[in-house]
Order: C-alpha cells, then sequence, then structure tokens
C-alpha cells in the first residue's frame, strides 16, 4: 500500500510539472495578438486571459469598434498570444488567419441560417416571422399586430 502512495505521489508531482511548464506565462488583462481582414471589415484577434474551470482561456474576435463577434473558450491559450503569432510554434500567420476567419465565417453562417432538419430558413429577429396565425388563433390575441386575422375558429383537436 505504501508502494502505491509513493507511486501516486510521484504521478501527481510529475502531472502538476508537466502542466506548468506548458503553460504560457502569465500576463496581466488582454493580450491582441493579431489582426486581420474578412470581407473586407478589419477585425482584432485578443487572448483575455480569463481563465475558465477546465483551464481553457477566453479568446474574443472583435470588430473595429471593439464588439466581440465571436468567442470562444480554448486549451490551447498558448497558441493565442503575440509571441506564439510571431515566433509560429503553433501555426504559420496564415494559418491564424484561417482559422480566425472560419470562426467568423461559422458565426455567420449561423446567424444566417437556422438548420431545422434539412429545412433552412432566414433568421432573422422580427417577432412577427415567427408567429404564425395559429398561434396567434390559438392563443387568443386579438392585438393584429402582425397582420393575422382575428375570429377564425379553432382547429377541432385544439378545442
Amino acid at each position: 500500500m505504501r508502494i502505491l502512495k509513493i507511486i501516486l505521489a510521484a504521478a501527481l508531482a510529475s502531472f502538476a510539472a508537466g502542466t506548468t511548464s506548458m503553460a504560457h506565462p502569465p500576463v496581466q488583462g488582454e493580450e491582441e495578438f493579431m489582426q486581420f481582414t474578412f470581407a473586407g471589415a478589419i477585425y482584432s484577434a485578443v487572448n483575455t486571459h480569463q481563465r475558465g474551470f477546465l483551464g481553457g482561456e477566453l479568446i474574443e474576435i472583435r470588430d473595429a469598434d471593439g464588439n466581440t463577434e465571436v468567442s470562444w473558450w480554448d486549451n490551447r491559450s498558448r497558441c493565442f498570444t503575440a509571441h506564439a503569432f510571431e515566433t509560429h510554434p503553433c501555426w504559420h500567420p496564415m494559418g491564424y488567419a484561417r482559422l480566425l476567419s472560419g470562426k467568423l465565417r461559422n458565426q455567420a453562417a449561423a446567424v444566417i441560417n437556422r438548420d431545422f432538419g434539412g429545412f433552412k430558413s432566414a433568421g432573422t429577429s422580427t417577432f412577427c416571422d415567427h408567429y404564425s396565425q395559429l398561434e396567434y388563433t390559438v392563443s387568443g390575441d386579438t392585438s393584429g399586430q402582425c397582420g393575422h386575422q382575428d375570429g377564425l375558429a379553432l382547429p377541432t383537436w385544439a378545442e
């Protein structure tokens, strides 16, 4: 039993040493590590250095006004620093551009197209685009806000 405890303690010590050596040095505040152009607009890639409970750091892509367009938690946070961008131990600068442009492209596709099992509809934020005549009738709404007709009979299954 004692040997098992010694082996376990050694394993934990080597794990702690390994994770410390792989982590990047602590950085105070946010770190913009790159700027790039996507669809004619300039974006900044920022490592916020905010750590999540699983050890990942929050990476953000911001537009020219500083608004966050895309964000994600990444355990490869050492790759999203100015030093890593300049020395490219993780990716070549074009690899960063492909990765970050892909994040923006995926975000744009998620906003534009909502996929409902093969049926795709334009992503909208207008209430009336998602409020059918049936919902209007069943709810008893009489506002006429979305141009639905009042006084239609409920379907027999809804009575």
